[in-house]
């Protein structure tokens, strides 16, 4: 872990007990650049500012997240209201939960506003957002729509909370989408389902291309704003097979948030590379890390030719994954090599130089 990955750590922790940091010997340049990769600025902005150091790219940063999350919330409240004149029932996810219980308006950044929703209304929701001026970026492709509006307005809205690229994900969320069907239009989860979706959810872009350091932060909030039911909740991540995640991401939280500290002297080597992991990720992962560990995942299964195998795959994906990525080929698979062909070939001439430098990465990677 080098100094600037110790001071972030250091200056979090401080802004969420709301301490006055050091900041002696610190690189203000570096210590920016970093916490924006992990879309953490403001809470950084925030700790600096609480020992009179002003940066000004942390300073605009923290700003814009506040507004953010101002226009977000006022939205949100707008589209929820003709969701239950629709009579369509909504469920906020993750990060709009998560930002309530940091102790500062806007110190918990937000990228969008994820809501699950009923799905026999898609239509419905998307002729509703349309009528408020948003753009679709993404429609009936897979789990969940993406809409965006100018200036800052993006949001996430699910008809499901997985798809089936994790084994057993997808039938436990819709037990426990029924669990949550009689407290009618604007539901929620209990604390307890909220925090073991939260860990899932980590746990999803954790294995396949990485998740960043917000992630241990959030983890941690969430730890010390509730009342947790720790039997309840180790069963139900044993149901999903990630309570060894759960334990490893939770004990981590702890060393490194529970007290303000910018020394890190006491972890081992194989935790110094646990956090290292999460620091190389950014914010939601990157498409290095996804692909490394798509190989190691081949190696782990004996595969003697890991990297040959996984060009292979992303030459030509699994049934599964082309079921996932269009509802058309669910409902007819019969048009899958049709389009695995057509796939190809819209590659060819649109994507040919990322896919060659991918091809290089891999050849390359150590």
């Amino acid at each position: 872990m080098n100094k600037t990955e110790q001071d972030i750590l250091y200056l979090v922790s401080c802004a969420i007990h709301q301490i006055k940091p050091n900041v002696e010997g610190m690189d203000f340049e570096k210590i920016s650049k970093m916490a924006m990769s992990h879309t953490i600025s403001s809470m950084v902005c925030m700790a600096l500012e609480s020992a009179g150091i002003k940066v000004d790219v942390l300073m605009d940063q923290k700003n814009k997240a506040i507004r953010k999350v101002m226009l977000l919330d006022s939205e949100r409240e707008k589209i929820f209201s003709l969701f239950e004149k629709a009579g369509i029932w909504y469920l906020p996810l993750k990060g709009v939960i998560l930002k309530e219980m940091y102790l500062v308006y806007g110190m918990r950044q937000m990228a969008d506003n994820d809501i699950l929703f009923d799905s026999t209304y898609r239509k419905e929701v998307k002729d509703i957002f349309l009528s408020l001026g948003y753009e679709i970026e993404s429609y009936n492709k897979g789990n969940h729509d993406v809409y965006l509006k100018s200036p800052v307005y993006n949001y996430e809205m699910h008809v499901s909370l997985f798809d089936k690229s994790i084994p057993g994900f997808l039938e436990y969320y819709t037990q426990l989408e029924k669990k949550c069907a009689d407290q009618g239009l604007n539901r929620h989860m209990d604390v307890n389902d909220a925090y073991v979706y939260i860990i899932a959810h980590a746990y999803k872009h954790f294995i396949f291309s990485g998740t960043g350091i917000r992630t241990l932060i959030d983890i941690y909030v969430y730890n010390e704003s509730c009342s947790l039911d720790i039997n309840y909740i180790n069963e139900q991540c044993k149901i999903l097979g990630i309570q060894d995640y759960e334990k490893e991401v939770r004990e981590m939280a702890y060393k490194l948030f529970d007290v303000p500290n910018n020394d890190f002297s006491s972890l081992t080597k194989e935790e110094l590379e646990y956090v290292e992991y999460y620091f190389t990720s950014g914010t939601y992962g990157t498409a290095k890390q996804r692909m490394k560990n798509e190989i190691h995942k081949f190696e782990l299964e004996g595969s003697k030719h890991a990297k040959a195998k996984y060009v292979f795959r992303r030459l030509f994906p699994t049934v599964s994954w082309f079921k996932n990525h269009s509802k058309l080929l669910e409902t007819y698979p019969i048009l899958i090599p049709f389009y695995a062909v057509f796939r190809i070939i819209t590659k060819i001439f649109t994507s040919w130089r990322k896919w060659t430098s991918e091809i290089k990465n891999i050849l390359f990677m150590d």
